[in-house]
């Protein structure tokens, strides 16, 4: 099949005349860049838009973010609001050594190297 025998109808009378004006742009720009070796700088790709397709797709866009962003702030703020509702529990109450850490340690073979430094008590004769 040669390329050349191929039918390609033309959409001139599916689209506006707006549209139609772009599209003939789009299509002399490309040509330029092929005519200028340009094809690797581009990537060969070029974008251009309408801006009444444009509008209508932003205001759709807009629609449907607004659902998912009122959708997404209740999943964050039904969770938030029962954060402030949970008791709060003392992670630690004592200041001095806990008993379990001192049998998990010794469970494990540590050394007096390897064990949880204890903090240092001011003496008097320290000051």
């Amino acid at each position: 099949m040669d390329v050349a025998s191929l039918e390609i109808k033309s959409r001139k009378n599916n689209v506006s005349a707006e549209e139609w004006r772009t599209r003939v742009d789009l299509a002399a720009a490309y040509r330029l860049v092929a005519l200028f070796k340009w094809d690797d700088l581009v990537f060969t790709h070029i974008s251009a838009r309408v801006p009444a397709v444009h509008d209508e797709f932003l205001n759709a866009f807009s629609h449907a973010l607004h659902g998912v962003f009122l959708w997404g702030m209740l999943m964050a703020v039904v969770p938030f609001g029962l954060a402030w509702l949970l008791k709060e529990v003392p992670l630690r109450t004592t200041l001095g050594r806990p008993v379990e850490l001192a049998t998990q340690e010794a469970a494990a073979g540590a050394t007096g190297s390897e064990s949880i430094a204890e903090p240092v008590a001011k003496t008097a004769a320290a000051r």
